[in-house]
């Protein structure tokens, strides 16, 4: 009773606004780091609001994109979305809506994707330097390279003949997870003549056999042709009067 109503003129636009509606992402987009940003939805990733009584709508993009491509957890995940990427439900025209064009949330998760590395087993001489360490790479995410990986194999110290275990080291890769196959390095000894201190004088390349000058026969000189006159007097170590001639090793 407090109004005056007043009809506009049959001529007046009448304008109906369309209803904003909002949407959410729900749930988590998961996968194994791949080296991209690419992410992968579905509809029960979306929740759409703002909807009249008995109306409603799903969306049906399944394709986003997480904020970066390296691993981790509560990552943002982005989905854009066009007019074309809604269904709406049976007596819902969707014209009478004013539809989201993106949407963000912290529901993405990358995990770390497996990588074997496979030490090569090697070998070296003592006294030499050791030589590098590698290994073979199995798992790497197309366009990622060996470069990837940070850090170095090391082996057990130690220079005598033996053999080392090749170890893991400080090797890392960020977004993978590392499965190690171990190998090693064979020290070897390198042979040369030496001589057993005595009264001879320097030293013979023998065979690694032990040789008496008293005991002519533990040697093989070939024929006489073949030996000069210090190999017949001194046993086979030329220059001297007694000893032992052997291969050694260090």
């Amino acid at each position: 009773s407090n109004y005056a109503i007043v009809l506009a003129p049959a001529s007046a636009p009448l304008t109906i606004t369309p209803r904003a509606l909002a949407v959410a992402l729900t749930g988590s987009v998961a996968k194994t780091y791949d080296g991209t940003t690419a992410a992968m939805l579905s509809g029960s990733n979306y929740a759409l609001s703002g909807f009249v009584a008995g109306e409603g709508a799903t969306v049906t993009k399944t394709t986003g994109t997480y904020d970066t491509k390296d691993s981790g957890t509560a990552k943002g995940v982005t989905a854009t979305l066009a007019s074309s990427d809604f269904a709406a439900d049976a007596g819902t025209r969707l014209s009478n809506y004013q539809l989201p064009t993106s949407v963000t949330a912290p529901i993405g998760i990358v995990s770390a994707k497996p990588l074997t590395v496979t030490a090569i087993s090697l070998v070296k001489q003592i006294g030499d330097p050791d030589p590098p360490l590698t290994f073979d790479l199995s798992g790497l995410a197309d366009g990622d390279s060996p470069d990837v990986l940070i850090g170095s194999l090391v082996r057990t110290p130690g220079e005598v003949p033996g053999t080392y275990p090749i170890s893991l080291g400080s090797l890392t890769a960020p977004n993978y997870r590392i499965s190690y196959v171990a190998a090693i390095l064979t020290l070897t000894a390198v042979q040369r003549p030496t001589r057993i201190p005595g009264s001879m004088a320097g030293s013979v390349a023998l065979p690694p056999q032990n040789y008496s000058a008293a005991n002519p026969s533990m040697r093989d000189d070939g024929p006489a042709s073949e030996r000069d006159d210090g190999e017949e007097e001194n046993g086979g170590c030329a220059g001297a009067s007694g000893g032992i001639c052997v291969m050694a090793q260090p």
